[in-house]
C-alpha cells in the first residue's frame, strides 16, 4: 500500500506484527492543524476525512486530551487552529468588479445577436430533419441593464435590484407577455415558461386565469393573447 507521501509501507513479518507510521511528525502536525482549521469553520466533512486518513496511517487523535499517538510509539500535542495558518485554506470566493451600465448593455446586445443567430441555425437544421432545441430569447433587442438578471455578487444590491420594476415600461412588459403567448400558441412551452420565470424575477406576476399582470411597484394590466 502507498501512503499520502507515496512511501510504501514495509511488509516484513516484524512490521506486519507492529505496523509503523510512514508519516513524519511534521506531516502529522500539518494534517492535525488542517483538521482543526476545518473544524473551526464547521467543515466537519473535511475534518472527518483527515481524521480517518490519520487513523488509516496508524495515528490516533484524542481530542479530549489534545494529544495524538502513532503506532510506532511517537506522540505529541494536537494543535489548535490558532497555533498556525491553515496549510490548505478553502478556495477564495470570486471577486466581482463593478462595470458600467453601458458595458452591460453592449454585452447584452452581443448576446441577443448570438441567440438570434443560434435560433436561426436551429430552425434551418429542423427544416432538414435535424432535431435541435430552439434557444429562444427574451425581446427582439438588447434588454436594458436595469432589466437584466445577474448571479448575485457580494454587493449590497444587484443591477436588477438597483433598477427595479419601475424602470420597465408597460410597453416592454406587454411585448414580453405577447412573445410568451406566441410561444405558448406554437406549443413552445419551454420558451413560454422561461419568459414567465424571467418576468417573475423582475417582479412581474402573471395571472393566466384572469389574463392580468401586476408588478412589484403597483402597476397592472391586461395580459395580451397571441393574436
Amino acid at each position: 500500500p502507498t501512503t499520502r507521501t507515496g512511501v510504501c509501507a514495509a511488509t516484513s513479518m516484524t512490521e506486519l506484527k507492529r505496523p509503523r507510521t510512514a508519516m513524519t511528525t511534521e506531516m502529522i502536525h500539518q494534517l492535525l492543524l488542517e483538521r482543526e482549521h476545518a473544524r473551526s469553520r464547521s467543515d466537519f466533512a473535511t475534518a472527518d476525512r483527515i481524521r480517518n486518513e490519520l487513523q488509516a496511517a496508524g495515528v490516533k487523535v484524542e481530542d479530549q486530551s489534545r494529544t495524538w499517538t502513532a503506532d510506532d510509539g511517537r506522540s505529541g500535542t494536537r494543535p489548535n487552529a490558532a497555533d498556525g495558518p491553515d496549510p490548505k485554506p478553502p478556495s477564495c470566493q470570486p471577486v466581482y468588479q463593478r462595470v458600467s451600465s453601458g458595458w452591460i448593455n453592449q454585452k447584452l446586445a452581443e448576446r441577443q445577436l448570438l441567440l438570434q443567430r443560434a435560433d436561426a441555425i436551429a430552425r434551418e437544421l429542423q427544416q432538414h430533419g435535424v432535431a435541435v432545441d430552439i434557444v429562444g430569447y427574451v425581446g427582439g433587442a438588447a434588454m436594458p441593464a436595469s432589466h437584466a438578471s445577474f448571479p448575485a455578487p457580494p454587493f449590497a444590491t444587484t443591477y436588477a435590484a438597483a433598477g427595479g420594476p419601475e424602470h420597465m415600461s408597460n410597453e416592454w412588459i406587454t411585448e414580453q407577455l405577447l412573445q410568451r403567448e406566441q410561444a405558448r400558441a406554437n406549443k413552445d412551452y419551454h420558451t413560454g415558461d422561461r419568459i414567465r420565470d424571467h418576468l417573475q424575477q423582475l417582479g412581474i406576476k402573471i395571472d393566466d386565469a384572469s389574463r392580468t399582470w401586476t408588478s412589484a411597484d403597483g402597476r397592472n394590466g391586461i395580459r395580451p393573447n397571441a393574436h
